[in-house]
C-alpha cells in the first residue's frame, strides 16, 4: 500500500508541526510520508514533535523537506525513539549558531535515547551543528545498515552527526557515513 501524505498547505504564516505527540505518550508510526514542502517564504513546517517521557516507533515511513529551527523533521525532548526503514530527505534546520537550541537537518535529541537501524539521512542541513542528528544529554544507537549521504552543517561541527554535553554515539553493523560537511569538521 501506499505511505499515508501528511503535507502542509494551509496559506498561513508561521511555524507548524505537521504531527504533536504531547508528553507521557506511547506511540506507534508505520507507512506515513512527512512533507514539508510548500512554495512560501512565510511558512516553516516541521515533522514530528516528541514531548518528554515518550514512547514513539517509527517504521517504513518518510521525511521530505522539513523545516524547524532545530530538528528540521522530528524534535525529541527526553524521550525514546525508535526508528527502523525510515528515511529523511532534505530537511532542514535552521536556527543560526547562536540560537541556544539549535541543529540536527533531519533530528534534535534533547536528553533522550535514538535508536536507528536501516535508516537513510541524505541531503540533510543545519545552520549549525549536526547537518543529520544533533544530541544534547542524549544517547544514539545506530546500527543495521544505516547510511548517512551528503548531510551539511553549515555553521558548527558535525556534517553527519554532533554530539555535545556528555552524550553518548554507537555506531555498529554497517553503518556507512558518507560525504557529510561541516564547517568545523565533517
Amino acid at each position: 500500500p501506499e505511505p499515508v501524505q501528511l503535507k502542509c498547505d494551509n496559506g498561513a504564516k508561521g511555524s507548524y508541526d505537521l504531527i504533536t505527540i504531547h508528553d507521557n505518550r506511547n506511540v506507534m508510526i508505520q507507512g506515513i510520508a512527512f512533507n514539508g514542502s510548500i512554495s512560501r517564504v512565510e511558512v516553516i513546517v516541521g515533522g514530528l514533535e516528541i514531548g518528554s517521557g515518550s514512547n514513539v516507533a517509527i517504521s517504513m515511513s518518510s521525511f521530505t523537506d522539513c523545516e524547524s529551527e532545530a530538528g528540521g523533521a522530528l524534535r525529541t525532548s527526553t524521550s525514546s525513539v525508535t526508528l527502523s526503514g525510515v528515511t529523511f530527505t532534505s530537511n532542514k534546520a535552521s536556527n543560526p549558531p547562536a540560537m541556544s537550541n539549535n541543529g540536527g537537518g533531519a533530528i534534535f535529541v534533547t536528553g533522550g535515547t535514538l535508536q536507528v537501524s536501516n535508516v537513510e539521512f541524505r541531503k540533510n542541513t543545519a545552520a549549525s551543528g549536526g547537518g543529520a542528528i544533533k544530541v544534547v544529554r542524549g544517547t544514539i544507537f545506530a546500527d543495521k545498515g544505516s547510511h548517512f549521504a551528503g548531510n551539511k552543517a553549515n555553521g558548527g561541527c558535525g556534517g553527519d552527526i554532533h554530539a555535545i554535553t556528555t552524550s553518548t554515539i554507537t555506531l555498529s553493523g554497517g553503518v556507512v557515513l558518507q560525504g557529510g560537511k561541516a564547517q568545523e569538521g565533517g
